[in-house]
C-alpha cells in the first residue's frame, strides 16, 4: 500500500500538467463554503507561483488572492462542479508564466476535488495561427475573381468562393451539399465527373478547358485547374478546383492566329521577292514566291547570305549597292537575281531596316520587271514606227531626250539639232501664247488630247496639227511623250468647205451647189475610207425612210437628209492608217476616231445650213441613257432626227463589211436594237425601224451609194 502511495506521488510529482487536490469545506447544509489544498506538485507549484509549504493545508480564499493575474472566479467554478458532480473544462490565461491553461476539475469522491492544469499555449499560439491564416484564405476566396469550390470524392460540394455561387446563381448554403447535376445540365455534369474522377484515380492535378451554357444561352470557354485534397494520411478525400473564363482570351488568341495567318497569306500571295535578313545580311525569313521562282528550298537559303542569288560575278557590286541604300545614298539595286537553275531575272531590290520577332532586321524587296522591260521594248517599236511624229522629253528640263523618224520629216530638223533642246529653243510654237496655254494644261491635267496648234517648221512652212501628250514614268523619272499629227491638208479641205459655202448667191443656185458640196463631200469621204465606202449614203437612206415612217415633216425630212450624208464629214481628219486597220485601235487612236464628231461639228456649223443639221451630226454616237459621246447627253436632251440617226448608222454598219470584221447581216442588226430598244435607243424610232424592214421589206439601194 505504501509502496503504491509512493508510486502515485511520483508520478504525480513528474506530470508536467499542474495537479491540486482538495478537501471541501461544507456548511451546515453540506454546501461547499472553500477548498482546502491536500496535495500539489512542482508544475503546480510553477503555475501560481508560490512553494508547496505555503499552499498545504491552506484554503483557497488563502491563496487565490496571492496568485497575480487570474481573472476568473476559480472558487465560483468549482462550486459547480461540487454541484453537479460533473466535471468541468475551461481555459485560463496566466499573467505570471505568460501562459495558456486547460483546466480540468472533477470530484474523485464526495467532499473532494481534483483540479489538472495543462498547458496549452503552444496550441493556443498555433491555433491563433490557423485563425489568421484560415480569415487570409476566406478573404482571398472572397476577393479572387477566379471560381474556387471544394468537392468530396463522391462530388458533393464541400464549399467555395462568393464568384463560384454568382456564378451558378446560388447562395453558398444552397451550393454545398449538392452536385454539379444540380447546377448544370447532364451533358456537362458527366463531363466535370468525369474530369473529376480521373483526376481523384490518378491523385495528380489535372487541368481541362470546357465550353459552359449559361441558363440565359450564352456560352463561355472555362478553364478549370483541379487537384486532389489529402488527410493526414495522405489519402485522397476529396479535391480543390479554381476556375476561369478565358473566353476573351480565346477570342484574343484566335485574333491574333487569325491575324497572323492573314499575314502570312497576304506576305506568300505577292508577287515581288521578299526577304528578311539579319544585320549581317543573313536570310532568316522568305515569303512563297522566293521559294517557289528561285528553284531553292528554305533550307538552302535560310542562314545563307542574300548575295548567293545573285550572279557570282556581281555579288560584290550588289553587297556594295546594298550598303549605299541602308545609308540612303542609293535608291535601289538593278543587279539581277538568278534561280538556282542559273536563268537570271531583271529586278529593282529596295532595303529599309526594321524588326522581326522583336529583333532588329533588314527588309529587302525585289521586284521582278521583266514585264516592264517588255513593255519598255514594246514602246519603242510604237514610238519609232508611229507614222505621227512623237517625241519624248525630261519634265524636269522640258529637253527632247528622242524624237522619231516622223518628227524630223514634219518640222525638217536634223537629229542633233532637236536631242538635248526645247520646244521653245527650236521655236516651232508660232506663238509664246500658244505654247504656253497647251504646256499649262498639260501641266495641270497630266495630260492633252487632239489639241489644235499651228507649228512652225524649220523653213518657217506652217505646219496644222493635233497635238496630244501624257506625262509617263520610268523608274521613277518623269517624262512626257507626245504624239502630234499633221492636219494641213485637212484644214485647206475644210477652208476650201467654208469658201465653196461662202460663195452662194441666189437661193436656188446656193442649194445646188450646197447639194453638189454635199455630194463632193461624201465621195471624199469614201475615197478616204474605200473599205465604209457609201455607209453615209446608205444610212441618209434609211434614216429619210425612217423620218417618214414617223411622220416627220418635209423640213425636218430635209436637215436629216443632209446631217445622215454628212454625218462622217470628219473622217478627213483621221489617218487612213487607222480607218483601214484590221486588228484592234490602241486607246490613242481610238481617241482619234472618236474626235470625228466633234470636228465635224465644227465643220458643218460654220455651214449656213438651214435647220440644225450640225447638231443632229454632232449627236448621231449620243445614246438614250447617257453612254454615248462626245457629250454623255441623255434621252430629253437629244434632237428627235439624231436619234433617227442613231439607228440609222448603227444598223447600216451591222449590215456593212469593215476591215476589222465581216458584215454582221440585217438579222444581227434588228436584234441589236430591238434588245436596246428603250435602253440605248429610242423606243419609237427602233419600232419603226423593225416595222420598215419585216412589214415593208426594206432594202438599201446599192446602185444610189456606188
Amino acid at each position: 500500500m505504501i509502496k503504491e502511495k509512493d508510486q502515485y506521488h511520483l508520478l504525480m510529482e513528474n506530470l508536467p500538467d499542474g495537479f491540486a487536490y482538495h478537501k471541501m469545506v461544507l456548511d451546515s447544509s453540506r454546501k461547499p463554503l472553500d477548498y482546502v489544498f491536500l496535495e500539489v506538485n512542482s508544475s503546480f507549484e510553477a503555475i501560481i507561483g508560490h512553494p508547496r509549504e505555503n499552499i498545504i493545508g491552506k484554503k483557497m480564499t488563502e491563496i487565490l488572492p496571492l496568485v497575480k493575474g487570474i481573472k476568473l472566479d476559480l472558487l465560483n467554478v468549482f462550486d459547480q462542479v461540487a454541484a453537479t458532480g460533473q466535471s468541468i473544462h475551461f481555459q485560463q490565461y496566466f499573467d505570471l508564466q505568460d501562459r495558456w491553461y486547460e483546466i480540468t476539475a472533477y470530484s474523485d469522491q464526495p467532499g473532494y476535488l481534483a483540479v489538472f492544469f495543462h498547458d496549452i499555449s503552444e496550441n493556443k499560439q498555433v491555433l491563433e495561427v490557423f485563425q489568421e491564416k484560415t480569415l487570409l484564405l476566406s478573404n482571398l476566396l472572397i476577393s479572387i475573381p477566379d471560381l474556387v469550390f471544394f468537392k468530396d470524392n463522391q462530388g458533393v460540394y464541400l464549399g467555395c468562393n462568393p464568384e463560384f455561387a454568382r456564378f451558378v446563381n446560388r447562395g453558398i448554403p444552397d451550393i454545398i451539399g449538392f452536385t454539379d447535376y444540380d447546377f448544370f445540365s447532364k451533358e456537362i455534369a458527366d463531363f466535370f465527373r468525369e474530369q473529376d474522377r480521373i483526376m481523384i484515380e490518378r491523385g495528380e492535378p489535372r487541368h481541362n478547358e470546357e465550353w459552359i451554357t449559361y441558363p440565359d444561352g450564352s456560352r463561355s470557354l472555362i478553364d478549370t485547374f483541379k487537384a486532389p485534397l489529402r488527410d493526414a494520411d495522405g489519402r485522397v478525400i476529396g479535391l480543390l478546383g479554381v476556375s476561369r473564363d478565358i473566353s476573351e482570351r480565346k477570342q484574343v488568341n484566335d485574333l491574333l492566329q487569325q491575324t497572323r495567318q492573314n499575314y502570312e497569306t497576304f506576305f506568300n500571295k505577292i508577287d515581288d521577292f521578299l526577304f528578311v535578313l539579319d544585320e549581317q545580311g543573313n536570310i532568316i525569313h522568305t515569303n512563297a514566291t522566293v521559294i517557289d521562282r528561285l528553284g531553292y528550298t528554305r533550307e538552302e537559303l535560310f542562314g545563307k547570305s542574300v548575295l548567293m542569288v545573285h550572279p557570282p560575278e556581281r555579288r560584290e557590286e550588289a553587297g556594295r549597292i546594298v550598303g549605299e541604300m541602308l545609308n540612303g545614298t542609293a535608291k535601289f539595286c538593278p543587279v539581277p537575281i538568278i534561280t538556282k537553275s542559273g536563268v537570271q531575272i531583271p529586278v529593282e531590290t529596295r532595303v529599309s531596316h526594321g524588326i522581326w520577332d522583336g529583333k532588329p532586321v533588314i527588309f529587302g524587296v525585289t521586284k521582278d520587271i521583266s514585264k516592264i522591260k517588255l513593255s519598255e521594248e514594246k514602246f519603242s517599236k510604237l514610238f519609232y514606227l508611229n507614222p505621227s511624229a512623237c517625241g519624248l522629253s525630261d519634265l524636269d528640263d522640258r529637253k527632247y531626250i528622242e524624237v522619231n523618224e516622223a518628227f524630223y520629216t514634219l518640222l525638217g530638223f536634223d537629229k542633233d539639232e532637236v536631242i538635248g533642246k526645247t520646244a521653245y529653243d527650236l521655236g516651232i510654237f508660232t506663238t509664246e501664247t500658244a505654247r504656253s496655254t497647251i504646256l499649262t494644261k498639260a501641266d495641270r491635267n497630266g495630260k492633252i488630247t487632239n489639241a489644235e496648234a499651228d507649228l512652225k517648221a524649220k523653213n518657217g512652212d506652217i505646219k496644222h496639227v493635233l497635238l496630244s501628250a501624257e506625262n509617263i514614268y520610268v523608274q521613277d523619272k518623269r517624262y512626257r511623250f507626245t504624239v502630234v499629227q499633221d492636219i494641213t491638208e485637212h484644214k485647206q479641205a475644210e477652208e476650201a468647205l467654208r469658201e465653196s459655202a461662202a460663195m452662194k448667191t441666189k437661193a436656188t443656185i446656193a442649194q445646188k451647189t450646197l447639194q453638189n458640196i454635199i455630194g463632193t463631200l461624201s465621195s471624199i469621204i469614201d475615197i478616204k475610207d474605200p473599205f465604209t465606202a457609201g455607209h453615209q449614203v446608205r444610212v441618209a437612206q434609211l434614216a429619210t425612210a425612217l423620218a417618214k415612217k414617223m411622220n416627220l415633216s418635209d423640213e425636218q425630212v430635209g436637215y436629216l437628209q443632209i446631217a445622215a450624208t454628212l454625218h462622217d464629214i470628219a473622217k478627213l481628219y483621221v489617218p487612213s492608217e487607222i480607218l483601214s486597220r484590221p486588228g484592234k485601235l490602241l486607246p490613242l487612236e481610238y481617241q482619234v476616231i472618236q474626235l470625228h464628231v466633234e470636228r465635224g461639228y465644227a465643220i458643218l456649223k460654220s455651214i449656213d445650213f438651214p435647220g440644225p443639221v450640225a447638231q443632229i451630226a454632232y449627236q448621231h454616237h449620243e445614246r438614250i441613257d447617257g453612254s454615248g459621246y462626245p457629250r454623255g447627253l441623255k434621252d430629253s436632251e437629244i434632237l428627235p432626227e439624231a436619234k433617227i440617226l442613231e439607228v440609222a448608222d448603227v444598223v447600216e454598219a451591222m449590215t456593212s463589211h469593215r476591215p476589222y470584221r465581216p458584215a454582221l447581216g440585217i438579222d444581227k442588226a434588228l436584234e441589236e436594237i430591238s434588245q436596246n430598244r428603250g435602253i440605248l435607243y429610242d423606243p419609237e424610232v427602233v419600232d419603226a425601224c423593225l416595222a420598215l424592214f419585216k412589214e415593208k421589206g426594206f432594202k438599201f439601194d446599192e446602185s444610189a451609194s456606188n
